[in-house]
């Protein structure tokens, strides 16, 4: 390592140039960085249960659903409120995305045919008929077990107006073939040509994947801006897959945005807080700046797509870059302080030499503990174990790299200690530690105590819902229609059938012996 750590001194220009070109080329490929926040996310490949949801959805169709629950504060069957539904119904089934929408409008309501069961084939009486008795089809909707509590709340107070949409037969034909060859592959039948279809398919359904969400974002929020005008005083809230998924690609997006830029700024600080001086802010901000390049372009070069999991993988990644840098900026103002007249390569040698090894452990093990992440059965955390491997592996290479080679285009710089000489915080642990050893030992049996009864009442729970702040539409919108109106993903039930074994025909000789017999 000395060896590379003097090239790195000496060929300071040509290193510095190095990492800029391909911090341009990584830039460019941090464009393809995607996003995705489907169910798929949520799965394994070899999961046997999702073989056979995928054998299901291939044979019986399973259109996609959004849900408008309308809770007013009047009676629901008022008329007010009934012509509130129907305009909004017809609002909702010009979108490009609805395919037919169905409420309390349109249900039949069997209770109501006049004429018995031939009654049915004259006309299915529902509720937008001028003839019907309300009163009568408040009666059915409360005892009805198909409308109680899915199309409409048990008290009569909230109702789903159901939106079913359109499928995309292209999107269903390139996501059948995937699934045939992702299965292949799994099971090691796949063929070098088949190989290449797959590989060729994967990006020719990522690409209209991302076009038809592009569409479906278009279409949602047309959706959204048209139950807005009719949400003055009433209670009106979307639901469904398809919104939960855009609307979750907004919030990774906007947390790589909030946590990154939070995170920049309160290291920022800190560096000015603990160092006092412009360059150990600066090149510590650019590292960090440069890592997460690098990161993100490798991402977006193998097709890593980021999930809710794995959105905040850029604040993770500037948090362990810095603690890398602020080491090697500590080493060489100590070294400074202890060896003054040391030319400034000197210094920036030492410094390299000195906090390799622990800096290497400190992130192999850091690596070793993400990478562990791969054990698990979930994807996104699979991913967000590999993701954070490969990107603090990143950091410590170019923590390097960057801190020698800028350093030796700089002069010497004597450490500002201001901060060493104000904070005593560190100074009172050591006496503590020192002075007070029965105290200490007795705080910790009793952390120890805390913690193994703290572990002890630990609950895991996988409510999606919990996802979500109460304030947000996604939250208020699950929590009343999965609370009254029977949730927004559907659940199929399969029942097979055993083969029954054909019959035998006796034969001529069985019917002769038999009768001997």
């Amino acid at each position: 390592m000395r060896q590379i750590f003097k090239f790195i001194i000496a060929k300071n220009k040509l290193v510095i140039s190095l990492v800029l070109v391909l911090s341009v080329v990584f830039g460019y490929l941090s464009t393809k960085l995607s996003i995705d926040a489907s169910a798929e996310t949520l799965l394994l490949e070899h999961d046997p249960d999702l073989k056979a949801y995928r054998q299901i959805a291939n044979r019986y169709d399973s259109p996609g659903l959004l849900v408008v629950a309308f809770t007013p504060k009047d009676d629901l069957f008022s008329p007010k409120n009934l012509e509130l539904i129907k305009n909004l119904s017809d609002e909702l089934v010009k979108n490009d995305m609805v395919s037919s929408v169905i409420s309390i409008l349109n249900v039949p309501l069997l209770n109501s045919v006049k004429g018995g069961v031939t009654g049915i084939l004259d006309h299915t009486p529902t509720l937008s008929d001028k003839d019907i008795n309300v009163s009568k089809a408040k009666l059915e909707f409360a005892k009805s077990p198909i409308y109680s509590g899915n199309l409409i709340s048990k008290d009569l107070k909230t109702t789903a107006i159901a939106l079913n949409l359109k499928q995309d037969d292209k999107f269903n034909e390139l996501l059948n073939e995937r699934n045939l060859l992702s299965q292949k592959e799994s099971n090691g039948t796949i063929t070098q040509a088949e190989k290449l279809k797959f590989k060729a398919l994967l990006a020719e359904f990522k690409a209209y994947r991302d076009e038809l969400r592009k569409s479906d974002h278009k279409n949602l929020e047309a959706i959204k801006a048209a139950i807005a005008k009719f949400n003055a005083n009433d209670e009106l809230f979307l639901g469904g897959a398809n919104m939960i998924a855009d609307d979750m690609i907004g919030f990774i997006k906007s947390d790589l945005l909030v946590y990154g830029l939070s995170v920049l700024a309160l290291l920022s600080f800190s560096l000015w807080l603990f160092f006092r001086q412009i360059r150990w802010i600066i090149l510590p901000m650019f590292i960090c700046a440069v890592s997460a390049i690098f990161t993100t372009g490798i991402f977006g070069m193998f097709g890593w797509e980021v999930t809710v999991i794995s959105s905040n993988y850029i604040a993770l990644q500037l948090i362990i870059t810095i603690s890398t840098v602020i080491h090697l900026v500590v080493s060489y103002r100590e070294f400074y302080a202890k060896h003054p007249k040391y030319s400034q390569n000197q210094l920036i040698y030492l410094t390299l030499r000195d906090k390799f090894s622990p800096s290497f452990w400190a992130i192999f093990t850091t690596v070793i503990g993400f990478s562990s992440l791969m054990t698990a059965d979930i994807k996104p955390v699979i991913m967000l174990g590999i993701m954070m491997s490969a990107g603090i592996s990143v950091s410590l290479v170019l923590a390097f790299l960057l801190f020698g080679s800028v350093n030796a285009n700089l002069k010497k710089l004597a450490p500002v200690r201001t901060f060493e000489n104000s904070f005593k915080f560190t100074k009172y642990c050591a006496n503590l530690a020192l002075n007070s050893r029965k105290i200490i030992y007795a705080v910790c049996v009793l952390v120890v105590c805390f913690g193994v009864y703290g572990i002890s009442k630990i609950k895991v729970e996988n409510s999606f819902i919990g996802y979500f702040k109460e304030s947000t539409q996604i939250r208020q919108g699950m929590q009343v229609i999965d609370t009254k109106l029977g949730g927004t993903i559907p659940v199929d039930v399969i029942v097979k059938f055993k083969e029954s074994e054909p019959k035998q025909e006796k034969t001529d000789e069985k019917d002769d012996f038999e009768s001997e017999f």
